[in-house]
């Protein structure tokens, strides 16, 4: 039977090997600074979130010129207002942080 120090010494040689293991993108050795390969983050982050930034920027305008016509003015009507803009912030924060 193995001492706790055996194991843990097999444990730290093991993680040792698989550092310096190179290896392609399927494989489960620990690598400190790679992220592994996703096939949906280019449609996602290229082509689905700036439509949905745009779309959402578009919607909240159109809520905002409604809403803010002189006779719609109301206090619910500009909290909902505050909301459009702050979702619009919200949005922009996104295409800000990536360029």
């Amino acid at each position: 039977m193995q001492s706790r120090e055996d194991e843990v010494e097999m444990m730290a040689a093991s993680a040792t090997v698989a550092m310096t293991t190179q290896s392609d993108n399927n494989s489960l050795a620990f690598e400190p600074n790679r992220v592994p390969f996703n096939p949906f983050v280019v449609p996602v982050n290229g082509f689905i979130t700036p439509a949905l930034i745009v779309l959402t920027l578009v919607t909240n305008c159109a809520v905002c010129a409604v809403l803010l016509r002189p006779h719609m003015r109301s206090p619910t009507n500009i909290l909902l207002v505050a909301i459009a803009t702050s979702d619009m912030l919200t949005g922009q924060s996104a295409v800000i942080a990536n360029p």
